[in-house]
């Protein structure tokens, strides 16, 4: 099977996989609002859960990828491939007991200081609510928040061997294990809701033993393939300094992200009520996109690209560089159009009961609108970083981003002074549109300096094309009635866009389509 073959299925694997995790995440946010409610227990629920993920995002999972799997597909790809198996099961040796230790002694570190450290990180987290000041709220926090840090554990463990995983090309249990971690907490959650005075505990205990299963799954599939990961003595060896030194920066990149997003978020508080809310469930609609198809693509993409960059494979890696952005793109253009024409009535079907009104729907759909636009320079960028990563010019990737990250803090001050007060916090998702686009641009550039990536006249015909298509579904949404929120109009409108749109890029002949459809059973 060709390697591109092989990443278009990868992907179409990671994205079925994702969007059921996605489900499967949405059925836990059920059940822990019918058993916590808006309670204050609520809020020490999310506060606690959140704090290990912060953790997590800033130096597990996708960080730790983009550190460690580049150089373990260079070893890998050495010869002979006797030898070269051999060392590469050395060094993921090496790494897999060296983040043992230090995430063990990180969280362990972290539940002894609680006390001390929680006060602090609240008023970083949350400087308007004044929960590091109050005591009960502390004094009941720090228990269920000490309980759930050893996740950390399990989570930088598991992001180890599904790097090795990904790295052999096995990539369905790793993008199925996020779906057992809701599933644990589900049915921890429902199963102990009466066993202790809060179901806190029982969620807690769902998240331990999901965490747990997530990495053991991965680690005997390991077994089972003749790359067991056992613990040595032997942790720190050059490779294991190099992918630290990648690392180092990869984590400051995320930093920024993080910075930024509590930045933009403590600007929109400031405009008016509502304002953060409305960015926030903006956001989520865009992250219903990224979050499976621009995950699963740049996902998949990083152990091809770092096997032919540790190949020196220029030109197959600029074809799996195009390949990645052309996929990205038959996805995310037309969700970015689809989001625009259709956003009022599903978010109104979504969101729209309660105290979710007509004034809370014009907020959240005018931001979306300029969070549709910044989809595909996200998405592009998603992929591009990729690159950066497999050629472990790490530094590019930091700058880039650091750049873009300044710009939308300027923006986040500046732009909502263009529009009206009610709707102050438009500007604050501009400065996400312009910031997305300078960080594509400035990727692109860094990329065509760097590594002598082109623009293929081909990618820009298909874009055309696509765009089209994207475009051809736009009539349906200006019909009477589009606007209704109603169930069984809406999704037959939906139904309809997709079938427009899919018919169209077939009849087309967009080459990234006819492509996959040749392919399609060939070895």
């Amino acid at each position: 099977m060709s390697e591109l073959k092989q990443f278009f299925r990868n992907s179409q694997v990671m994205a079925m996989m994702t969007a059921c995790s996605r489900v499967f995440g949405l059925m836990r946010d059920l059940l822990t609002n019918y058993l916590l409610g808006t309670s204050r227990s609520a809020d020490i629920w999310v506060m606690a859960f959140m704090l290990p993920n912060l953790f997590r995002r800033l130096m597990a999972e996708g960080v730790m990828s983009s550190a460690f799997v580049p150089i373990l597909a260079e070893t890998l790809g050495g010869e002979p491939p006797e030898e070269a198996e051999q060392r590469a099961r050395e060094f993921a040796r090496a790494m897999f007991s060296l983040i043992l230790v230090a995430a063990t002694l990180v969280v362990g570190s972290i539940i002894l200081l609680m006390p001390v450290m929680l006060p602090f990180i609240l008023r970083v987290l949350t400087p308007s609510s004044g929960g590091g000041s109050d005591p009960e709220f502390l004094a009941r926090l720090i228990l269920p928040t000490r309980m759930l840090f050893p996740y950390l554990i399990f989570i930088s463990l598991a992001a180890i061997c599904q790097g090795v995983l990904n790295t052999k090309n096995r990539f369905a249990l790793p993008a199925f294990t996020p779906i057992l971690l809701n599933i644990c907490i589900i049915s921890f959650g429902w199963t102990l809701r009466d066993h202790w005075d809060s179901p806190i505990w029982g969620l807690c205990i769902g998240v331990l033993c999901g965490g747990f299963l997530q990495f053991f799954l991965q680690w005997l599939q390991l077994m089972r393939l003749g790359f067991p990961l056992n613990p040595t003595t032997r942790m720190w060896t050059p490779k294991t300094a190099e992918a630290f030194r990648l690392w180092l920066p990869t984590t400051f990149s995320a930093g920024v992200v993080q910075i930024n997003a509590l930045v933009s978020t403590a600007v929109a508080v400031n405009l008016f009520e509502g304002a953060s809310m409305a960015l926030f469930n903006s956001n989520r609609m865009i992250e219903l996109v990224l979050g499976v198809f621009a995950a699963a693509i740049s996902t998949s993409i990083l152990p091809l690209l770092a096997r032919q960059a540790g190949k020196k494979d220029e030109h197959g890696m600029n074809q799996s560089l195009w390949a990645g952005l052309s996929a990205m793109s038959l996805v995310t253009l037309p969700a970015a159009v689809g989001l625009l024409v259709s956003g009022a009535p599903v978010l109104s079907l979504l969101f729209q009961r309660g105290a979710f009104d007509d004034r809370s729907l014009t907020l959240t759909y005018s931001a979306l609108i300029f969070h549709s636009m910044a989809l595909l320079p996200i998405s592009w960028y998603r992929i591009l970083s990729q690159s950066f990563y497999a050629k472990k010019k790490v530094s590019i990737s930091v700058v880039v981003a650091t750049i873009a990250a300044v710009v939308n803090m300027a923006g986040c001050f500046i732009f909502p002074s263009f529009f009206p007060k009610n709707l102050a916090h438009c500007g604050v998702a501009l400065a996400t549109l312009v910031s997305s686009w300078l960080l594509f641009a400035l990727a692109l550039q860094q990329a065509y300096h760097h590594f002598q990536v082109r623009w293929p006249r081909e990618f820009t015909t298909d874009l055309t094309k696509v765009t089209a298509a994207a475009l051809a579904f736009v009539p349906i949404w200006l019909t009477p009635g589009a606007g209704d929120p109603e169930p069984l109009p809406l999704i037959l409108r939906l139904v309809s866009s997709i079938l427009v749109y899919g018919i169209l890029i077939v009849f087309m002949r967009v080459s990234w389509v006819t492509r996959l459809r040749r392919k399609r059973g060939k070895p």
